[in-house]
């Protein structure tokens, strides 16, 4: 995995003598501040921040970073959950600096630098009771959100964003300063109003503004979370037809422990009416009747300064949380669908996630699908769900609780959301936000960006590589993903330390995951079969490299893929230092890949275990496998007749299909982890065990099964005598020799057929090791001989 090179302090310092804003390195004041965004999931260490003070810093900086090669991110206010803002080892151009507005109430229009934030734009807008269609958080920067099209409480009543905005000073990734407009580069206007960052970096924006306020009628309905259903259902149809003025949305959440909420309240689920009633104030609560007549448990409308309005749900979304969303866009929002929603969300696992329930149309749909590049125009509703917590041990819990809310609602949801709202979706959902622009914006990008300078697909790769591999540090590991090699401190805690290395692949069982399209599972099968084979020597697993081969596998897949080794180095212990993607449309045909690693780990001199103590008479102890782990796929893909480059639907069909014995799919069962024995032996090799006469062997069946590998630590002139009778072959096992027609001796060759790790013992051993085992059993004896004989 190869990334930009590092920059020395003699470039940086060169240009810095030009540069009117700020630089800052590692270790300088400041940094961790601009490196720092609102999901505190996100902490990546860029090599260089970037703070310009004008369009011509930021200039420089694109020239610089093109100039060493660096990966370039943008931040503008750092809202986006995403986490785009921020890269990993490269240089982050950070618009903190770039906040000047000026209104122009005559004219009704505003500029406002690319780093300015929606409360401060709203302030000095209201100053003249104008407004323009902005974020729902204060802290939200002008430059995503509006790029992202722009969504907020205003869009009924005046669009999105977008189409209020006027122009842009941009900066190309040729350093060149340009401006866009309907008259000026219109091309590049249409891009940048709903096609994100793709094309530059916007320093200015120019909106036009409308006369809101500055006193609204505005603030939150409370309901009990159990009326979810009528409230809701209150609320769409009100919506159906409401007049633009009547402007807001409907959250599922927890009541807030704010001032303003009753104590015994506090955590409690709630439904909340967001109202921003933007016509004469007076005529609020008759706009707002339906919702009132339903009887609130607290009304806290009133008419109060649409700045404060803007403010209505700051208290909730604070920057310092591990955050995960989704969300999708309705066509309708029928009852079916409010059931689904609300029953999925009854239980929610944090008190500070929020569903919003938000109502498009009016303004929005009067502006043509094609004006700009936004792609979901026609859509009547949307939600978002915003999973937020404060324990990132939780991540995985409140992750999937997110996707399981979203998941009961696809059935209603048109494809494609929100550009501001994805996390890392995968490419074909970015395709799907823009629907039929897409194509358009692709000619765009050729046009103004050909070398892909903004967010590169390679470099974007690398830094969701790292992302994913630092999940497995080590304090020993001296460098993140990157550099050329990969930097791993022994130190001194070790007496004579002797390194074990091991490489292998994880076989053919990739042609299934490629298949099913489930990538992460064979990662950890790669890092498991090499803990287990560096394990019959007794040794700690240390660090793993990686090598994934291919042929137009998808960025996704490749992170997939990576994260599968990551997670398997973290439960192992073990630093993922490093390794290696290779795109080789010659060699392999498209979609397939490889995958291959390699380990190193470290055993005391003193603690090797070699097979070289087995003596005969030792009992042989068996751990049960977990499936066919990484071998005997070739003969399994024949059987079933699947991953053979046949009809993928059909291939499909078999896999996920049940079969008598199995409690699971086909596939489930295929695809099931090689399992590390690491944590079953640890018990075994820890040095509290030193009462028992150590482990004298250990053989780890792979390829070849028990005949194959068993005699591979026995000393010449002895063999093994194992007792097929004890233990219960697994009935995949005897699905597959049924299927296939193989006969018993075959299946013991090709198969580990339930036993993945023999381990070779003295007789008076055998007793207390089984007791220090969750689950193992005498599989047999050495004897004298060779190879391996079945016990009669």
């Amino acid at each position: 995995m190869t990334q930009a090179p590092t920059v020395d302090n003699a470039a940086v310092d060169q240009l810095a003598q030009s540069f009117r804003g700020k630089l800052l390195r590692p270790g300088d004041d400041g940094y961790d501040d601009a490196r720092t965004i609102f999901n505190a999931m996100i902490d990546r260490r860029p090599t260089i921040i970037a703070q310009p003070a004008n369009a011509a810093d930021v200039s420089a900086a694109v020239k610089f970073a093109a100039q060493h090669e660096l990966l370039v991110s943008v931040k503008g206010g750092g809202h986006a959950a995403s986490g785009h803002a921020v890269v990993e080892g490269g240089l982050m151009i950070d618009l903190a600096l770039l906040n000047e507005i000026k209104v122009d109430p005559q004219d009704k229009t505003a500029t406002a630098g690319g780093g300015t934030k929606w409360g401060e734009l709203d302030a000095a807008t209201q100053a003249h009771g104008l407004a323009v269609t902005g974020g729902r958080v204060p802290s939200t920067g002008i430059g995503g959100l509006t790029l992202g099209s722009g969504s907020g409480w205003l869009e009924r009543k005046l669009g999105y964003t977008v189409d209020n905005m006027l122009g842009a000073e941009i900066v190309l990734a040729s350093g060149d300063i340009v401006h866009a407009s309907e008259s000026e580069n219109p091309d590049l206007f249409w891009g940048l109003r709903g096609g994100g960052g793709n094309y530059g970096i916007v320093t200015k924006f120019e909106y036009r503004l409308h006369e809101i306020g500055p006193t609204v009628f505005g603030g939150m309905l409370v309901f009990p979370r159990f009326r979810a259903v009528e409230v809701i259902r209150a609320y769409r149809d009100l919506m159906e037809t409401a007049e633009d003025d009547i402007c807001g949305a409907v959250a599922l959440l927890c009541a807030p422990p704010e001032d303003f909420v009753p104590e015994p309240m506090h955590g409690m689920p709630i439904v909340a009416v967001v109202v921003c009633y933007t016509g004469k104030p007076e005529d609020g609560p008759a706009a707002m009747k339906p919702i009132l007549d339903l009887g609130p448990v607290m009304n806290m409308t009133q008419p109060m300064p649409y700045v404060e309005v803007q403010k209505l749900i700051e208290a909730g979304n604070q920057p310092g949380f591990q955050q995960y969303w989704k969300a999708e866009m309705l066509p309708e929002f029928p009852d079916e669908a409010i059931d689904a929603l609300t029953a999925a969300t009854a239980e929610p696992r944090s008190t500070m996630t929020a569903i919003v329930i938000m109502p498009l149309g009016g303004a929005v749909h009067r502006v043509s699908d094609d004006a700009t590049a936004m792609g979901w125009r026609g859509a009547k509703w949307g939600i978002h769900i915003l999973g937020q917590w404060a324990n990132a041990g939780e991540d995985d819990e409140q992750i999937a609780w997110v996707r399981s809310v979203d998941a009961a609602i696809q059935p209603w949801a048109q494809t494609g959301t929100y550009l501001n709202y994805l996390m890392d979706e995968g490419e074909q959902r970015v395709k799907e936000s823009f629907g039929a622009h897409y194509k358009r914006m692709e000619e765009l990008k050729n046009k103004y960006d050909p070398t892909n300078f903004f967010i590169d697909a390679g470099n974007a790769l690398i830094s969701r590589y790292a992302e994913a591999a630092r999940i497995a540090r080590r304090p020993e590991v001296l460098a993140d993903i990157g550099p050329f090699a990969g930097l791993f401190e022994l130190g001194q805690k070790y007496r004579d330390p002797v390194l074990v290395a091991s490489t292998d692949s994880v076989g053919t069982k990739v042609k299934l995951a490629a298949l099913l399209g489930r990538y992460e599972g064979v990662g950890h099968d790669l890092v498991n079969h090499c803990v287990n084979d560096i394990l019959t020597t007794g040794a700690e697993p240390l660090f793993f490299l990686d090598y994934i081969g291919n042929c137009g596998l998808s960025d996704d897949a490749k992170v997939a893929l990576v994260r599968g080794v990551a997670e398997a180095c973290r439960e192992a212990g073990c630093a993922l230092l490093g390794g290696e993607t290779a795109d080789m449309p010659g060699t392999y045909t498209e979609g397939d890949f490889d995958l291959v690693g390699a380990i190193i780990g470290v055993v005391e001199r003193d603690s090797v275990i070699d097979g070289s103590r087995i003596e005969g008479g030792d009992l042989l102890i068996g751990l049960p496998s977990n499936g066919l782990h990484t071998n005997g796929y070739s003969l399994v893909r024949k059987i079933f007749n699947v991953g053979m480059g046949g009809d993928p639907d059909e291939e499909q069909a078999v896999l996920e299909s049940n079969y008598p014995g199995l409690e699971t799919t086909l596939a489930d069962a295929l695809l099931a982890p090689h399992r590390s024995y690491l944590n079953d032996l640890r018990s075994l090799l820890a040095p509290d065990t030193s009462h028992l006469k150590p482990i004298r062997g250990i053989a780890h069946i792979t390829g070849g099964g028990i005949p194959g590998n068993v005699p591979r630590i026995l000393p010449d002139g002895l063999g093994a005598r194992i007792d097929r009778a004890a233990w219960r072959v697994p009935a995949l096992f005897r699905l597959i020799q049924e299927r296939g027609g193989i006969d018993e001796d075959e299946m013991y060759r090709a198969f580990n057929m339930g036993i993945g790790l023999v381990l070779a013992v003295e007789a008076q051993d055998a007793d207390a090791a089984l007791a220090r085992l969750s689950n193992a059993w005498v599989c047999g004896e050495v004897v004298a001989g060779r190879g391996v004989e079945w016990a009669t």
